[in-house]
């Protein structure tokens, strides 16, 4: 099952109980992966506007690279751009690390 979007890291880091922590530990523990890897591992669909595919949105986006991660325990995927990681997360993993403050 692909992992769901998760938050914008602004969000998280504002937002969450823990979401400062989840997300220095989230950057520490980033290691590059290929958009393919990506893709095929989330639902980007989750993240795009209705009429715009995949391949436009990544391509739209000069400075766009994918990260895999881990968060204590919890997988993490997330793309960087423009300054920002957009999070995705098993649904589960979200209700834990999701609790707004």
């Amino acid at each position: 099952m692909l992992k769901p979007y998760f938050g914008q890291c602004n969000v998280i880091r504002s937002k969450f109980i823990d979401g400062e922590y989840f997300w220095l530990v989230m950057m520490t523990n980033k290691e590059e992966i290929t958009s393919q890897e990506f893709i095929k591992t989330v639902k980007v669909s989750d993240l795009i506007d209705d009429d715009e595919t995949v391949e436009e949105y990544i391509n739209s986006y000069s400075d766009i690279k994918f990260y895999s991660s881990k968060v204590d325990s919890t997988e993490v995927y997330f793309l960087s751009s423009s300054g920002f990681e957009f999070v995705f997360m098993d649904k589960e993993d979200q209700i834990k690390w999701g609790m707004y403050r």
